[in-house]
Formats: structure tokens, sequence, C-alpha cells
């Protein structure tokens, strides 16, 4: 008994420990114990109860353990209308229950500020001034007010987190693709490279789920806050602007597109203007005026004459128009630039082309079919193929021919080409004997792409480590450097 009341009965007369759970701290309790006999076959007699025995509730000093699975995105769900207005600085924070059972609240934190204290029935808070610069941590605290450590999370664990990404996409959860896509890019070493993958990611994880009209929302808000706030970071509004503009060009939202990368050529070094040209050219093609997007294009080809899509890209607004004299004329100037750079020895060819290269074989054969001069295009097509390895000119050869109606050629040609897997086998086969450098493509910190065969004539020091030791091996990096 506790206080006078019954509060259990033990049927064994050997037990003679009992324990009492979930008490309040600094509580008074009075304890008795009374023993019941047989009196006869149908009676029960009540002996004699014990003195009272007062007992003072201790208070535990055992940490609850923290809660699990904690998580956070924008408040939105796939299919719910896309004309609600979307921040991302909108964060609903989930989490699962501690599995401790003497937990009775949830501390949740934004960087070293406590935002709430919440009941433990609760396993959700939303929080509309979140920003990536400060993490999110929820905290289990018990009866006798002792808290938890901070949860374990994904951060440095560069595979998990991809992983998380690759649950979100197929569960269609976009809210959290956007906070874990954004928050990945804003703690990884060199953010350039993950700028450059990650936005594509983002943009495609929406598009197969048909809510781009979502995104774009949500980094229309972001843009317009940060280009009207005191404050600024230009290069997040950089980032956040060309996530806007290629997801406008992607949701055929031309004029939005238009704007956005009108706004991010005016800064915008070479090794951006070539591509922000580009978009922007596509953006005014989209809209159907192909006259500006030529006018574009023609300046940028004029400063950048290698930059062999142009072309391409370039003969493509000239057809929109039926302007086939023009296709033709680009394609017999790009025909001026392969014949200039071009080598007759097939080895002095792999070495002036290679991989980086194949793409003015690429360009051109397209412009020759757009053309309709099919007989030119196999002829590029076949000129630009070194050995099995360009498996990609070798499907455009195929689609070459079965575009001047020689399909029995074509799918010979497709029979004939290695798989995927067996051409990569090929390559690496090919590379171990002939010991060349591979065209590995590769990101730099820039987000430009780079290829390994392009330091052939250097020292590469390959560094490997681990991302939770990452600090220390940039230290190694830059002593070694400084050696």
């Amino acid at each position: 008994m506790a206080n006078g009341e019954v509060i259990e009965h033990i049927d064994n007369p050997d037990e003679v420990e009992f324990y009492h759970y979930d008490l309040i701290p600094n509580a008074q309790i009075t304890y008795q114990v009374q023993v019941i006999t047989e009196a006869n076959a149908r009676e029960l007699a009540e002996s004699a109860i014990t003195d009272k025995i007062m007992v003072v509730v201790g208070t535990g000093t055992t940490s609850p353990l923290p809660p699990e699975s904690m998580e956070e995105g924008i408040p939105f769900e796939k299919g719910e209308p896309s004309n609600e207005v979307y921040k991302i600085s909108d964060r609903l924070i989930t989490w699962e229950s501690s599995p401790s059972g003497d937990t009775v609240f949830y501390q949740i934190r934004r960087g070293d500020t406590v935002l709430t204290t919440i009941p433990a029935d609760e396993n959700q808070y939303f929080d509309n001034q979140g920003d990536f610069s400060q993490e999110y941590a929820v905290y289990a605290i018990d009866d006798g007010g002792n808290q938890s450590d901070k949860p374990e999370d994904n951060k440095g664990d560069w595979g998990a987190m991809f992983e998380q990404l690759e649950r979100y996409t197929r569960d269609g959860e976009l809210g959290k693709f956007i906070a874990a896509s954004e928050r990945l890019m804003a703690n990884v070493p060199f953010p350039g490279i993950a700028q450059y993958l990650l936005r594509d990611r983002l943009i495609e994880t929406f598009s197969s789920h048909q809510e781009l009209p979502k995104l774009i929302t949500v980094y229309a808000s972001v843009v317009e806050s940060e280009e009207n706030s005191s404050e600024t970071n230009s290069d997040q509004l950089r980032h956040y602007r060309l996530t806007l503009a290629a997801a406008c060009l992607v949701a055929d939202q031309a004029d939005r597109a238009i704007e956005a990368y009108q706004k991010l050529l005016v800064n915008a070094d070479d090794s951006e203007r070539i591509e922000l040209s580009s978009n922007l050219a596509q953006a005014y093609q989209k809209k159907g005026d192909a006259q500006q997007a030529i006018a574009i294009l023609a300046s940028t080809i004029e400063e950048k004459p290698n930059h062999y899509g142009l072309y391409r890209q370039l003969a493509e607004a000239y057809a929109d128009l039926e302007m086939m004299p023009k296709v033709q004329e680009v394609a017999r100037q790009l025909q001026q630039v392969l014949d200039r750079i071009d080598k007759s020895n097939r080895s002095d060819r792999r070495r002036s082309f290679g991989d980086r290269h194949e793409d003015i074989f690429s360009a051109l054969g397209q412009i020759y079919m757009m053309a309709k001069g099919y007989d030119r295009s196999v002829a590029t097509f076949k000129r630009g193929i070194f050995d099995t390895r360009n498996r990609y000119l070798i499907n455009s050869l195929a689609d070459s021919y079965q575009a001047a109606g020689k399909t029995e050629t074509a799918e010979q040609i497709r029979a004939s080409a290695p798989s995927d897997e067996e051409g990569d086998r090929r390559e690496r086969n090919s590379r171990r004997s002939e010991g060349t450098i591979p065209n590995t493509p590769m990101v730099d910190v820039n987000g430009d792409e780079i290829r390994l065969s392009d330091f052939s004539d250097k020292i590469v020091i390959l560094h490997f480590f681990s991302p939770d030791q990452s600090e220390v091996n940039l230290q190694t990096l830059t002593q070694f450097f400084q050696d």
C-alpha cells in the first residue's frame, strides 16, 4: 500500500521485494505491507499491517536515450496545391520517440539556441526561421531533469546522406529532399562540386514527381528574400538563382528563366558565361524568340569558338525558323574547325581529340542530320569513332543510317556495339595494355568538368581520406603544398 491505498497484490509468499516505477521526484510516500493468510477453504484472513515507512523519492542521475531518426523538411507533401507560398526557411522537424520510458519533455535547438521544450507525447515542431548554417537537434529530458546526449546524425557520412536522398526521392518526400540536399551542399568540403551535382538531382526529382511548380515557388521566394536583405550572401544568392533558373527552364517557364539567367550573367566570370549564355538562348527558344537565341549564340561562338555544343544549338535555332541554308552555313563553319584541328595519323588523332573533343564530331554530325545531309553525318560520326569506347558516336552513327532509310545497317551497328558493361571492361583492358591515361570525367571545385587525361604531363597527387577526418586531412594537404 502507498499512502493507504493498495497499489499491488503479490501472490507468491516467497517474494519479498517490490519496485514502484514512474514516481514524481521529491514526492513523499508512506508504504505499508499487509499479509493475507488463508483462514479456511473459502475465506482469506487479513493479518496485522506493518509499521509505516516514509520514503522521499529521489532524483535519478541516468540520462535518457536521445530521440531517434530526426528529420527536417519544408512542410509540404506531394499532391498538395502548388499555389501555396513555401519558404525555404520553413522547417518541420520530426523525430521518433526516445526509447527511455521516463522521458517527459523534448527540447528543440537550432545551433546553440533553445527554441522550445514540448511534452513527450509530441514528436514534431515547426520553425519558420531555419537556415542551413545551423543544425537542429532534439534532446530528451526525463522526469528527473536529466538531458540526453546530442542525437547522432549523418554529418560527414556522405554515403548515408546520399542514401537518404534516394529514400526521399523514392517516397516522394520532396520537402525533406530540399532540406537534405541544401544541408549537404552547405557542409561538404567542396561546395562547388556538390552544387553542380545536386542541383540537377533536385530538379530531376521534382520533375519525376511532376512537382516542379512547388520547387520554383520555394526558390523564387528565397531569391526575393535574399535580394531584399541587407545581409545578402552573394554566393548563396547565386546558387539560389541558378536553381531557380534551371527549374524554370525545365518547367518551360521561359520568361522567369530568362530573367534569372540575365541577372546571373551580370557578374559571371568567363567559365560561367558560356553555360549561362547557352541556357539563356535555350530559354529564348522555348519562349519562341529564336532570333534572340541566335544573336546570343552567335556572339558567344565568336567569343569562345571551341565550345562545339554552341554550334549545334545555333543550328537548332535556325532550323526552328526553317532557315536551312543557315543550318548548312553553321555546318560548314564547324567543318572548317574540325578540318583545321584534325590529324591524318590515327594515333595523332587519338591524342588530339580523345574523349575531350568528341563533342565536335557529335555536334557536327547532328547538324548534318538537321540539314538532311545524311552521307555527311555518317562520314562525320565514322571520323570521330576511334574504337568501341566511343559508344555515343556509334549509337549516333546508327541513328544517322536510320534517318537515311538504311534500317538494316542501323540495326547491324546497334547489334554489334558492346553493351555498357562490356564496353567498360574493354576500356579497362585497353588502358592496361596501352598504358594510356583514362579520360575519366570529374568536376572541379568550381563545378567545371575536367578529365584525368588533361593532366597527362603533370604530377597528380591522389589523396584519399575519410570524411570524418576531413579537417585533419585538409591540414595535411596544406602542409604538403607548403613544403
